[in-house]
């Protein structure tokens, strides 16, 4: 057994912590105890060396963690086929959390628009090799299309959304604990107080924060913002705060950062650059805005990593890098193999699609994954 000095144990330790936060958590095992030769060494005042050895066990136990490396570049690799959804679905929402993805809602647009909104929600193990068996668990309480949906301390949060046959704007958000076993009981909360479909929110520090759209005419001037802390308790009270300079097609979460991107311009022009936008987060709100590197609306899904954000619609989906200096170039990545995905989301170092969203209301039930290299 190698001996080591009580310092060197101390710097090894250092640099194992410093490591760790370079990448994404893949998994762990528990460690035993160990026991360490310890060399003490005495110089006297004779010049002679006196060493004395003595022998110390550690008594406790601790958790070695594996982690993939940090992406480098964003790209998304080839997409790849895995477990079919159980039904096809448009405006569906799903989260991961704990190597689990759990999904809310969806239309059935078929024949050719279906009966409408659902209240289905069905969960499924992650892995490298893709999606496992899709099992139904605990219905939401409304029919519902495209809520938005965040995890945060092991629970599931949705607010707002399109309810019943008229698709009417609810205010309600309802939350529920997540575990192996699916979505539990669902309980209403605090309602959110500009009520739309699927607003931009995100999370950060157990705290959310959603971004607003004009209630008549989305993708226009100015986008309110609420924020409201997170617990087993629910959602808190909503606070607003720093107001948006325009109203944003989606926003992503970073480092202690919000970008938001993909509005309009303030004229028909659809095919025009809008400005997006970043801010710094924090318990007491939303900072000030910053302009950033925007794009052209019209990409559909978005869906965001570590350091990353993605809109995978067609014609060309997209990749940018988040950083504290905004939101990075966007460059061309690989193309979704269908026109735009209905909902994704992101676990570990690997980016998942449900269905899709087409433009002749024909949604499909195709699961696809791809790695973030």
């Amino acid at each position: 057994m190698a001996s080591l000095t009580r310092k060197g144990t101390i710097a090894i330790a250092v640099v194992v912590l410093l490591m760790s936060g370079a990448g994404y958590l893949y998994g762990s095992a528990s460690v035993t105890p160990r026991t360490t030769t310890v060399l003490n060494t005495t110089t006297s005042t004779k010049s002679a060396t006196l060493i004395e050895t003595s022998t110390v066990t550690s008594t406790a136990t601790w958790t070695e963690t594996t982690y993939f490396p940090t992406p480098s570049t964003g790209q998304l690799g080839l997409w790849n086929s895995t477990t079919s959804y159980p039904l096809p679905l448009a405006g569906v929402t799903c989260v991961a959390d704990g190597g689990f993805a759990y999904c809310v809602g969806g239309g059935n647009e078929t024949a050719p628009r279906g009966p409408g909104e659902l209240n289905l929600t069905y969960y499924a193990p992650l892995s490298p090799t893709g999606v496992g068996q899709w099992t139904r668990t605990t219905d939401y309480p409304l029919m519902i299309v495209r809520p938005n949906c965040v995890t945060s301390l092991g629970y599931i949060y949705c607010v707002s959304g399109l309810v019943g046959p008229e698709s009417n704007v609810t205010a309600d958000v309802f939350y529920a604990p997540l575990s192996p076993s699916g979505i539990g009981a669902w309980k209403q909360t605090t309602p959110f107080p500009n009520p739309l479909s699927l607003p931009p929110c995100v999370v950060d520090s157990s705290y959310i924060y959603c971004v607003t759209q004009s209630a008549d005419v989305p993708f226009l001037p100015a986008g309110n913002t609420y924020f409201a802390h997170l617990s087993a308790a629910g959602v808190g009270k909503w606070t607003e705060s720093t107001q948006m300079p325009y109203t944003p097609q989606g926003c992503a979460a970073s480092g202690g950062y919000v970008y938001c991107f993909g509005g309009a311009c303030l004229s028909s022009n659809f095919q025009c650059t809008p400005s997006s936008y970043y801010a710094p987060l924090s318990p007491d709100g939303v900072g000030a805005w910053a302009m950033t590197t925007g794009e052209r609306i019209g990409q559909g899904a978005y869906a965001a990593g570590s350091s990353y954000v993605y809109l995978l619609g067609a014609p060309t989906p997209l990749v940018a890098q988040l950083s504290s200096s905004g939101i990075g170039s966007w460059t061309p990545t690989t193309p979704y193999p269908e026109d735009s995905p209905a909902g994704c989301f992101v676990n570990g170092a690997y980016l998942y699609c449900i269905g899709s969203d087409t433009i002749d209301f024909t949604p499909s039930e195709n699961v696809y994954f791809t790695t973030i290299g």
